[in-house]
């Protein structure tokens, strides 16, 4: 039988978990003040790129030496092609309130640097989780905002599971650009 303590501790931890797993897992590295990024603001947003990357504990190259009969080189080209689409369409999805444009006063760079594929086995697996680092500079090049996102994502497919923690990334960043817009005084 339940007492009120073990329904209080249930309680406590489902609080955490819920409040830890479910906030946008954003890093600032560094943010201009005041703050330049206003309601107004425009950006040209870049494709995300792949730069010293490493998948897990191992570089790129080591990871597609290491792939098993069946497994080629152009499948892990394509799965992070599907990142970099998947992470424009969460940006996309999620940056109503932005101006997004060519020619924009800032520009974002966007720069993939850690992927960590997950698994998945029935009712253990881990997540998959993309690391971007994000430089939000001015049109001349100075760094307004610098930040570190991790989208993460559990789906039985690896591709699935790729994709949509890119997705969950390019959204971050819409709601970090966001929230910086109305930060601004």
């Amino acid at each position: 039988m339940f007492t009120a303590r073990w329904l209080l501790a249930l309680a406590v931890i489902l609080a955490v978990a819920c409040t830890t797993g479910c906030a946008p897992r954003i890093h600032v590295v560094s943010q201009m003040a005041p703050n330049p990024i206003a309601k107004t603001s425009s950006f040209k947003v870049e494709e995300l790129v792949f730069e010293d990357l490493h998948i897990g504990a191992k570089t790129d190259t080591e990871y597609v030496g290491s792939f098993k009969k069946g497994t080629t080189p152009e499948q892990w080209s394509d799965d992070k092609g599907a990142i970099v689409s998947a992470f424009a369409v969460g940006f996309s999805d999620e940056q109503d309130e932005i101006i997004a444009k060519d020619g924009g006063e800032f520009v974002v760079k966007a720069t993939c640097k850690f992927i960590e594929p997950g698994w998945f086995a029935g009712i253990s697996n881990g997540a998959a989780r993309v690391k971007v680092h994000v430089k939000i500079l001015r049109q001349g090049g100075e760094l307004v905002d610098e930040i570190e996102i991790e989208g993460q994502a559990v789906t039985a497919d690896k591709r699935s599971r790729l994709r949509a923690a890119g997705y969950e990334a390019g959204t971050f960043l819409a709601k970090y650009l966001k929230k910086r817009a109305k930060q601004h005084v």
